[in-house]
């Protein structure tokens, strides 16, 4: 649905925003597998679930501290929505 990116002498980083009709914790295992396969350690989980809508954050970041990534998802009306930021440091 949309995207951000912005690079400068620190870094660069990107956002992207997105809505799918999977369940939000398909999302999840999504992304962590993916964060996985990158060599991104994830190193936060946080879930949340009320009046039938559930909220999920996810972060990973790599070894060196170079690459952060943070994945929010939210379902709402049988729809789930997916915000992606990404930091990378030079």
């Amino acid at each position: 649905q949309g995207t951000f990116t912005s690079q400068d002498a620190q870094g660069s980083r990107a956002a992207y925003f997105l809505k799918t009709t999977d369940p939000s914790d398909k999302v999840l295992s999504y992304y962590k597998s993916a964060f996985e396969s990158a060599g991104l350690k994830v190193d936060n989980t946080t879930m949340s679930s009320s009046s039938g809508n559930t909220g999920c954050v996810i972060s990973a970041k790599d070894d060196a501290d170079k690459r952060e990534v943070s994945v929010v998802v939210g379902t709402d009306n049988g729809q789930t929505g997916v915000t992606v930021t990404y930091n990378e440091k030079k």
